[in-house]
C-alpha cells in the first residue's frame, strides 16, 4: 500500500524540486476517509480471502484473471533487475527509479493490477482489488494515484481496463452473494 499525500506537486514541477511518486490523493467531501479506511478495507479483504480461499492460484476464478500471465506483465514493468517480486518496506539493492514509475504502472495496469502492491502475490491482488472496488462504490469519493508529473490514474481510468473491470465484476458478485 502507498502513503497518502495531500501536497500539491505543481510547485515541484515549476522549481525542479524532487517529487516523491507515486502518491495518492483522496477526497471525500461527504465523509471522512483516510489511510485508515484503506488499510482496514485491505485487511478485511485478506480475512474474506483466507476464509474462502478466493485468491488461490491457479484454481481460483479470481486469480486466473491476471495471474495466468502475471510474469509477462511484471517482467515488462521495468522493475529493477534484483527484484524477483515487487519490493516494499525493506528493500535491499536496487530501487524503483522515479522516472520509471509511469511505465511500471502502465504495464502493470495492462495486466489488470490496480497497484504495484497488487502485483506482489494473488492474495495482495485480491485485497487491493477489493479495496479499490469498494472505493468505486463511494459516489463522492475522488481518488487519484499520481505516477508522473502530469500522469494520474483515477478510479474511472482503472474501470476502463478490461481485466480490472473483470476483477471489479467478480468483487461485485462476491459482495452481492452471487458467488457460491
Amino acid at each position: 500500500m502507498l502513503p497518502f499525500a495531500k501536497e500539491d506537486i505543481s510547485k515541484h514541477i515549476k522549481t525542479g524540486q524532487p517529487i516523491n511518486l507515486p502518491r495518492i490523493r483522496v477526497n471525500a467531501p461527504n465523509g471522512p476517509i483516510s489511510s485508515v479506511f484503506f488499510i482496514l478495507a485491505h485487511e478485511l479483504a485478506h480475512r474474506i480471502d483466507l476464509e474462502r480461499g478466493l485468491s488461490r492460484f491457479p484454481q481460483s476464478k479470481f486469480s486466473k484473471i491476471s495471474w495466468r500471465l502475471h510474469k509477462k506483465y511484471i517482467m515488462s514493468a521495468h522493475l529493477p533487475p534484483s527484484w524477483t517480486v515487487p519490493c516494499f518496506y525493506r528493500c535491499d539493492g536496487d530501487k524503483l527509479s522515479m522516472s520509471d514509475i509511469h511505465q511500471v504502472y502502465g504495464n502493470l495496469l495492462q495486466g489488470g493490477f490496480v497497484s504495484l502492491y497488487a502485483s506482489r502475490h494473488p492474495s495482495e491482488d485480491f485485497a487491493e482489488t477489493l479495496t479499490y472496488y469498494v472505493m468505486t462504490l463511494q459516489k463522492d469519493l475522488e481518488f487519484e494515484l499520481q505516477v508522473g508529473p502530469t500522469k494520474v490514474i483515477d478510479l474511472n481510468s482503472l474501470q476502463k481496463n478490461r481485466l480490472v473491470r473483470q476483477k471489479f465484476d467478480y468483487m461485485r458478485d462476491l459482495l452481492s452473494g452471487r458467488l457460491n
